[in-house]
């Protein structure tokens, strides 16, 4: 006799846990990566982004040479919260990486990065407000935004506050 339900059976799949898998499969393609397999790593970490885990986002969009590809991945991370893809994001706006350069979403994703405390996207942000790129030209927020950057340990900020002539501690 078979184990198996009869047709109209209530037989159901585990259930699955969505982070718990994409944590893993994100382990095992940084395995890969790190021995060389590239082609298995990525298709790990889309499996793994494809189950909402955003570091395997960041990785995807990070590991593109192809800047569409690229802009996807690390978006879709920015928007779960990941403030390196915010900071990447606005990489990509502020040099038209992936399509025209737009100074404006730069500053907003550099903006949203530096709520968070990112030290990069202080600096990037203080350097749009100094030359007035995107935003308006401000260059007291922009050292505002520099020694913010500074004292999260950003070494850009300080030397910047240096050529300007701030002292920072």
């Amino acid at each position: 006799m078979s184990d198996l339900p009869k047709r109209g059976g209530s037989l159901k799949a585990p259930a699955r846990d969505g982070k718990k898998d994409g944590r893993r499969l994100y382990e095992e393609a940084v395995a890969y990566r790190n021995s060389g397999q590239q082609q298995q790593a990525i298709a790990l970490f889309r499996q793994s982004a494809d189950l909402d885990y955003v570091p395997a986002m960041v990785e995807l969009g990070e590991s593109f040479m192809n800047y569409p590809e690229a802009k996807k991945w690390l978006l879709k991370a920015a928007r779960a919260g990941d403030s390196s893809a915010m900071v990447d994001v606005g990489g990509m706006y502020f040099l038209g990486s992936g399509g025209p350069e737009d100074f404006s979403a730069a500053a907003e994703w550099f903006g949203k990065a530096a709520k968070k405390d990112n030290p990069a996207a202080l600096y990037d942000l203080g350097t749009m407000y100094e030359n007035g790129k995107g935003v308006p030209r401000l260059p007291v927020k922009a050292k505002e935004l520099y020694r913010r950057a500074a004292g999260l340990g950003n070494q850009e900020a300080r030397k910047r506050l240096s050529e300007l002539g701030e002292s920072f501690p």
